[in-house]
């Protein structure tokens, strides 16, 4: 975009005012654009969190998979050392 302005300014020999302004224009433009992405940003931030919710039970599930896991392990070492004692 910048390139095409200055094609413009050295093409037309563009009067500096004239290029302040369509600077000034381009400024507006990229100030406003906020305002038109916002409500998408506030979207998007509503359905992250409802996905997160969702997701939960999935974390809840993945622990009790770890608990069992870990208790199977304590399990089966306290039985070695139970038999290796009764030896």
């Amino acid at each position: 975009m910048r390139l095409r302005l200055y094609q413009q300014i050295l093409k037309y020999k563009m009067p500096k005012d004239t290029y302040n302004d369509i600077r000034e224009d381009i400024r507006d433009i990229k100030e406003n654009h906020l305002a038109h992405i916002e409500p998408d940003i506030v979207e998007l931030k509503t359905n992250m969190a409802r996905t997160m919710t969702n997701t939960e039970w999935l974390m809840k599930f993945q622990w009790l998979i770890i608990g069992i896991a870990l208790t199977g392990l304590i399990t089966t070492f306290l039985n070695e050392t139970n038999r290796n004692s009764i030896k």
